[in-house]
């Protein structure tokens, strides 16, 4: 059986101006802000997943877009902890076609939001897992550009706890 992803639960959170929820997800977005320095996002160049939070790795995905379309994004980077999670390793799939059932549809404008305004985005859910249990999810997007202008990747980060979302 595959993971299926729960309709939003909590309001979206712009990592910016909003305090985040836990320390790791405020970790990985100090990281993100620190290679970003004084630009609006961070280059593709100036990510090495290595220099992530350690304890991240398993759960960060990087994502690229080609052509610059929602539709596009493409996973190119998948942490085995979200392939266990999902139970399967979507590495290569492009996101409309990984996400099983309405699932992409629920989650598409959280991602065209990202690409859109360039702007980082915190979404909390429900997940159930491959082993049916349910699972709180909080998945942070954070745009990444090859030019300093134009979104070309999404970084993400997922972090999971059992039980319902908020």
């Amino acid at each position: 059986m595959g993971t299926r992803w729960g309709t939003q639960r909590a309001p979206l959170l712009d990592p910016a101006t909003d305090q985040l929820p836990t320390a790791s997800l405020a970790e990985v977005m100090a990281f993100y802000r620190r290679i970003a320095g004084s630009e609006a996002m961070p280059r593709r160049a100036d990510l090495s997943p290595g220099d992530l939070p350690r304890a991240a790795l398993p759960f960060v995905f990087l994502a690229e877009t080609p052509d610059g379309t929602v539709d596009s994004l493409q996973y190119r980077l998948v942490g085995t902890g979200l392939t266990e999670k999902m139970g399967r390793d979507t590495t290569g799939m492009r996101l409309c076609d990984a996400y099983l059932g309405p699932d992409w549809a629920q989650l598409r404008p959280q991602y065209q939001y990202v690409l859109t305004a360039g702007r980082p985005l915190l979404a909390r859910a429900d997940f159930i897992g491959t082993d049916d249990r349910v699972y709180h999810y909080a998945r942070l997007l954070m745009p990444l550009s090859d030019d300093g202008v134009a979104v070309s990747y999404c970084l993400g980060y997922v972090e999971f706890a059992e039980g319902p979302a908020d």
